[in-house]
Parts: structure tokens; C-alpha cells; sequence
């Protein structure tokens, strides 16, 4: 046998140590079941031939082997959401762990130079990346470590990955800023160090990465403004920066990224015109709340033909809502609340059958509510004066933005 595959099925217990016999074995993968236990410590000794190892979604134990540094040929390994802990090979293939204080990478990794995926997230590893990550095969396509207790900063090594197309270092304690270094990474293509404490600039070169689909650097401390280039990000499609400290208006270049499906600048420090937002046509979220964005909605909001969940809330928005907001018949949740808006309600909004969540509570809204459509035996709570409705609360149930 040179393959055993059983992944996502309901198996249990422990790997039976036949399987560890079989010599020829290229490829084992059990990944998302519920096997327990500890790997031999001769795992590699007496599979010499294995190239892919996938362990990934069980509930393994213990140390790695030692003996995986044995493993020469291996292409992909994968032992995320697990329970590995302690001390895990210095030398896996030249890529070695340390549970207690380093995530050992070292140059031994000589022996492993097709790696393509190393796949660790979510094992409380509780450790630093070590500068010696950068001895990595340049063939790595994907390093995943999301959820590992990582701390400190991210070394410049890291730059070394050339190959690197997909990163994966969030919902760690990661300081420091992003390297310079990562300027080297041409191949990249998401980058998600979503959850640290990642703080300094985005840098320009980021701007670099023409085949970048996907940014996930929300909920981290990253000050400065957006760099003027990100428009030419043309393959860009989520673009999350949310939970910053970003500053400045966003540059004109980022409205022109027509394809984009994604954007949350949220809970930020930015400020200035939405002028051009009517330019993301199929974007299906858009959100930029709780920033100092002033002046009113443009009129092209009506254009943005794919869009779902749409939020605006808590800025200093004036001005009317554009009747050709209702020209969306995909909207889904709306959020305009705590601005500064005026007027009434756009009644076009009753052909919008899918709108499920409408909240522009904490406004200077007049008139009364559309009775039709989505807003039809629909309760609310309103505060009337003279006729007028203000601080008009209509915030329908079970949905969230």
C-alpha cells in the first residue's frame, strides 16, 4: 500500500500500529475524525517514503517525533487542530518546534526541500517564530499557523519564502510591524494576520503583489493612512482593515478596484468624502462605520448592484438617503444610524423584498415610515414630535452586521 486515505469520517481510537509498518507508504491522511493518542516514535524510521502526512481536525497529543526529520520527501504536512504541545522536533526536516519558548525552523530543513504545505494552526504551541524560518524550502506555497499562541515579532527571515502564496498568522499575539522583508513575496496571494497586535504602517509595497486576492488585517494596531497605491490591486476581492488605527482619507485609487466583493475599513480613524463609492458594482459588503467620514451619500450608491450589508453608521454623514438606494434589490441589512441625516425615508425602498435589517436610529429623519413590502407589520419604536419622526429606530430581529 502506498496511500491509506480516510478523512471525515467518524473513526476513533488509535492509529494501529500496523499502519506504521507499511514501508511503501507515500501518503497518509485522516484528517477531520476523532483519532487520539500519540504518534510512534519511530514514525519516519519506518515510513521513509512518506510525502504527505495529514493529521489535521483530530485529537492527537504529545510531541511530534523526533524521527519526522527522517521524513526527506515530505511535501505536505498538516497537524492543525490538534493538541500537540511540549517540545516538537528541532528538526523536522528542518523545521522544528518548540512548544516552550521557540518555534524551531532550523537549517536542517535541507532535508525536506519540497515541502509545499505546513499546516500547524490551532495547537497551543505558545511560542516565537525563530529567525530561522527563513530556512524554509522556497517551494512553500502555504504557512499556516492561525491560533497557536504565537508572540513576538514576525522575523525578517520570513521574506526568505519566496514561494510563499498563501499566509496564515492570525488570532495570535504578534507584534512588531509587518517586515520589510515581505516585500520579496511577489507570489502572494492572502495574507491574513487578522487578530495580533501587529502595529507600524502598511507599506507601499504591498502595492506590488498584483496577483493579492485577499487581505485579512483587521483587529490588529496599525496606524498611518492607506497607501495611495492600493488600486493597483486589481485582483484584489476582500479588503479587511477593520479595528485599526488608520488615519487620512481613502485614497482615490482604492475606489477604482471594481472587482472588489469586500471592504471593511471599520472602526478606524479615517475621514473625508464616500464620493466614489457607487464605482464597487458587485461588491456584496461594504462597510465603514464608526469613522469621521462627513459629506453626503452619493446618488451612485444605487449602482452598487451586488451589494448586501451596507453600513455608514456612526459617522458625520448629511443630506438626504438617495432614492436610488433602492435600485439594490439584493440589500440585505442596511445601517446608516448616528449620523447626521435628513429627510425621509426613500419609499423606493419598499420594492427591496430581501431587506431584512434597516437602521438609521440617531438622525434628524422626518416624515413617516413605507408601510409596504419589507416594511410591512414590521414594529418599530418611534419618537414623535410635531408630526415629525426623529431618532427613528427601525432595527428588524435576528440579524446582525
Amino acid at each position: 500500500m502506498t496511500y491509506f486515505i480516510a478523512e471525515a469520517n467518524n473513526l476513533s481510537g488509535e492509529i494501529p500500529d500496523g499502519i506504521f509498518n507499511i514501508s511503501a507508504l507515500e501518503v497518509l491522511s485522516i484528517p477531520v475524525n476523532k483519532i487520539t493518542g500519540q504518534l510512534p516514535a519511530n514514525l519516519c524510521f519506518q515510513l521513509p517514503n512518506l510525502e504527505v502526512l495529514y493529521l489535521g481536525e483530530n485529537e492527537f497529543l504529545g510531541e511530534l517525533p523526533q524521527s519526522i526529520s527522517n521524513c526527506s520527501r515530505l511535501r505536505a504536512l498538516e497537524v492543525n487542530n490538534n493538541h500537540f504541545d511540549g517540545i516538537i522536533p528541532s528538526n523536522i526536516g528542518g523545521m522544528g518546534l518548540h512548544g516552550s519558548s521557540t518555534l524551531n525552523l532550523l537549517t536542517s530543513l535541507a532535508n525536506c526541500r519540497n515541502l509545499s504545505k505546513f499546516l500547524l494552526s490551532r495547537n497551543p504551541f505558545n511560542a516565537t517564530l525563530p529567525n530561522s524560518v527563513g530556512n524554509l524550502s522556497t517551494l512553500l506555497e502555504v504557512f499556516t499557523c492561525n491560533d497557536c499562541g504565537l508572540h513576538g515579532p514576525i522575523p525578517l527571515e520570513f521574506g526568505n519564502l519566496t514561494g510563499l502564496q498563501q499566509v496564515y498568522l492570525a488570532q495570535n499575539k504578534l507584534e512588531g510591524s509587518i517586515p520589510p522583508t515581505f516585500e520579496n513575496l511577489q507570489n502572494l496571494q492572502l495574507l491574513s494576520l487578522y487578530d495580533n497586535k501587529i502595529g507600524g504602517f502598511i507599506q507601499e509595497f504591498i502595492c506590488n503583489f498584483r496577483s493579492m486576492g485577499y487581505i485579512y488585517l483587521e483587529e490588529n494596531q496599525i496606524s498611518g493612512s492607506i497607501p495611495t497605491c492600493v488600486g493597483n490591486l486589481t485582483a484584489l476581492r476582500q479588503l479587511l482593515l477593520y479595528g485599526n488605527k488608520l488615519e487620512s482619507t481613502i485614497p482615490s485609487s482604492l475606489w477604482q478596484l471594481r472587482d472588489l466583493l469586500e471592504l471593511d475599513l471599520s472602526n478606524n480613524l479615517l475621514n473625508g468624502s464616500i464620493t466614489y463609492i457607487g464605482n464597487f458594482k458587485v461588491a456584496y459588503l461594504v462597510d465603514l462605520s464608526t469613522n469621521h467620514f462627513s459629506g453626503v451619500i452619493p446618488r451612485s450608491i444605487g449602482d452598487m448592484q451586488g451589494l448586501a450589508n451596507f453600513s455608514l453608521a456612526y459617522n458625520d454623514l448629511e443630506g438626504f438617503i438617495p432614492e436610488s438606494i433602492g435600485n439594490i434589490k439584493s440589500l440585505v441589512l442596511v445601517n446608516l444610524s448616528h449620523n447626521h441625516l435628513s429627510g425621509e425615508i426613500p419609499t423606493t425602498l419598499q420594492n427591496v423584498s430581501s431587506l431584512v435589517t434597516f437602521d438609521v436610529s440617531y438622525n434628524n429623519l422626518s416624515g413617516g415610515i413605507p408601510t409596504k413590502g419589507p416594511f410591512h407589520n414590521f414594529s418599530c419604536f418611534l419618537n414623535q414630535m410635531n408630526g415629525f419622526v426623529v431618532n427613528l429606530d427601525l432595527v428588524f430581529p435576528h440579524a446582525r452586521f
